[in-house]
């Protein structure tokens, strides 16, 4: 083909071969380029080294074309290397133009970025001259605990300053003094010393004491968060003042919003945060990462802080329904009965004794006391047969008594037990027998009144006392026939004395028998029937009889 470049082929400096054909080459450069791996392409025009090094060529020179096959990488420096890996590293580099960064960029500790425009964005790096006309004429200080809202003296430090008690090193901003000329920034010792100007601001051993000083923050106190500036002028080089000579103003300097602590919130440092018991509501999380949140405590919630009827049956857990409950675990509770002895068919459904539910099964042994039973609930038809013991006779159903036999000197009188002195007898004679009358039993059994004379034997006769008038010729009715009765009806006895059947008055008793109405004869017979217990009744007794001489 015919080529339109001069191909020259060196060896150093000496020039192996050229040609504008490149058939004509070959053959003088069989030799020359045969370790050195070349390949010459008659189609292209162009040299392919292959990815060798020309080891055996002392130099190459091409006034026109293309050397292809050059390796992707270059270990020395005087290396040939191809278009892709310097595309890479042009890739790499921070272009003069301006460009974007996708890390950091060191300036190795020893360097600095220089000729810096001045900032427009918020995000755009400051220069030095930026930076220094902030400050021009700023001179901050540190903070101070407290500030002044009135003259303090100076020689003698009081104990706190607007309500913040004084700390050995505390640093107090004096603002109000009645002469300006005292106004600065004081440190406090101790309450009653001398305050004096704190080393920072105290002019020496520079004049620091100029118009634009600020004190950045005050600390506590009725001021707190409040910032305030030298905004006065002193008479000295540069506007410094002079200690004693030039009076010094504090202004208010841009003072932040100040915060009061509403319900529930309180100020920690520059933190707001929520004001807890810690007893019912308490913080989990952490406030670093932002994941403490507000929660009420475990067994927090106490009888205190539960509303009237706040507890319904959807509150219910499943473990409050204990013995003898259903419900629970969102169900209202009820009483669980065994509709046997009990029921709640009572008014408005109340649970009450079902009605004969209650057996000897049910009752424990001295179980039910008369506070238990309602008046008059145990009729006899509730009396089990078990209930009437010794002397007593009835229950099972039935009414209960007391049971006398006809010989044991008692008996049931008015519904009462007395003691049974008395014999219903039979009254065989014509007449009548009055209550109290003394008598006498007959051999058959029956009784008659005595007669007046009383001149017969009465040993072999039993004597009674009537309780109460027997008539005559059958009349039946009760007299006392054993000894110790007490028996009354009388009138006008003497206590203690004996009592004798009368001889003038047919059973009458008299307690003189020798005198008046009750006066006996010689012969006669006198029977003691009793002594008087009082002037109406007698202790029936009837000892013994005598013969009046």
């Amino acid at each position: 083909m015919a080529a339109s470049v001069d191909i020259f082929i060196l060896n150093g400096s000496r020039q192996v071969a050229q040609s504008k054909n490149l058939n004509a080459l070959f053959a003088s450069l069989a030799v020359g380029l045969a370790a050195s791996g070349l390949v010459i392409s008659e189609a292209t025009g162009k040299f392919d080294f292959n990815a060798k090094n020309l080891s055996n060529v002392a130099g190459l020179a091409l006034a026109s074309g293309t050397v292809t096959g050059l390796p992707t990488t270059a270990v020395g420096s005087t290396d040939a290397t191809s278009k892709s890996y310097v595309d890479t590293q042009d890739g790499l580099r921070v272009a003069k133009a301006g460009d974007t960064m996708t890390g950091n960029l060191s300036f190795g500790g020893s360097f600095l970025p220089t000729g810096l425009a001045s900032p427009t964005a918020g995000s755009d790096a400051v220069n030095k001259a930026y930076a220094d006309a902030l400050f021009v004429g700023a001179k901050i200080q540190q903070d101070v605990a407290a500030a002044s809202t009135a003259n303090v003296s100076l020689s003698s430090a009081p104990a706190s300053l607007d309500g913040v008690t004084g700390v050995a090193g505390d640093r107090w901003l004096l603002k109000n003094q009645t002469d300006p000329k005292e106004n600065g920034i004081y440190d406090f010792a101790s309450t009653g010393a001398a305050l004096t100007r704190s080393p920072s601001l105290d002019n020496q051993p520079l004049s620091e004491i100029v118009n634009g000083v600020l004190v950045p923050r005050v600390i506590g106190g009725t001021q707190v968060g409040t910032a305030w500036v030298i905004s006065s002028n002193g008479t000295g080089t540069g506007h410094v003042h002079t200690i004693g000579t030039d009076s010094i103003t504090f202004t208010s300097f841009a003072t932040p919003a100040v915060y009061t602590a509403g319900a529930g919130i309180y100020f920690s440092g520059m933190e707001i945060r929520a004001n807890v018991d810690g007893t019912s509501i308490d913080a989990t999380g952490s406030v670093a990462n932002g994941s403490a949140t507000l929660q009420v405590k475990a067994l927090g919630i106490t009888t205190a802080k539960l509303a009237a009827t706040s507890v319904t049956a959807a509150k219910l857990g499943s473990d409050v329904a204990g013995a003898a409950l259903t419900g629970g675990n969102g169900s209202a509770l009820a009483v669980n009965f065994d509709n046997v002895t009990l029921d709640n068919t009572g008014a408005g459904s109340t649970l009450q004794v079902k009605a004969l539910g209650v057996d000897t099964a049910q009752l424990a042994a001295l179980a039910v006391t008369t506070a238990k039973l309602a008046a008059t609930s145990v009729t006899a038809a509730k009396l089990g047969s078990d209930v009437a013991g010794s002397g007593l006779t009835g229950g099972n159903g039935s009414a209960l008594a007391v049971s006398v036999g006809t010989e044991t000197g008692v008996r049931i009188s008015g519904g009462n037990v007395v003691g049974d002195y008395d014999r219903t007898l039979t009254n065989s004679s014509g007449s009548s027998v009055s209550a109290g009358q003394v008598c006498y039993l007959t051999s058959s059994g029956n009784i008659q009144g005595l007669a007046i004379a009383a001149t017969s034997n009465l040993d072999t006769f039993v004597l009674a006392i009537a309780d109460a008038t027997i008539a005559g010729s059958g009349g039946t009715g009760r007299a006392v026939v054993r000894l110790g009765a007490i028996v009354g009806g009388y009138s006008g006895l003497t206590p203690g004395k004996m009592c004798y059947v009368s001889r003038a008055t047919a059973g009458a008793l008299t307690q003189d028998p020798s005198s008046g109405t009750g006066g006996f004869v010689a012969g006669e017979y006198v029977y003691q029937v009793g002594r008087a217990i009082s002037a109406t009744e007698i202790l029936y007794n009837p000892e013994a009889e005598f013969q009046y001489a």
